[in-house]
């Protein structure tokens, strides 16, 4: 039952991540950056390097929901 919890409590917190990722990523990375100073170009691309990487990860995230589903 712990272990259950354990790998709830992760897949949780990895969907979080993958939110923050997807939509705050490419929306206040860039402005942050901008502000420290970075070039436009380099903040543009961390920004949607945010997005894919938040995007896979919640693609991960449901191929593995599906495996789980399947099995039981």
């Amino acid at each position: 039952m712990a272990k259950a919890g354990k790998e709830r409590f992760l897949r949780g917190l990895l969907t979080l991540l993958a939110a923050f990722l997807t939509f705050g990523g490419p929306t206040y990375l860039p402005y942050i950056l901008e502000k420290l100073a970075f070039p436009h170009i380099i903040s543009l691309l961390l920004g949607l390097a945010c997005l894919a990487m938040g995007i896979i990860l919640f693609a991960y995230l449901l191929e593995g929901e599906e495996k789980v589903g399947a099995s039981t």
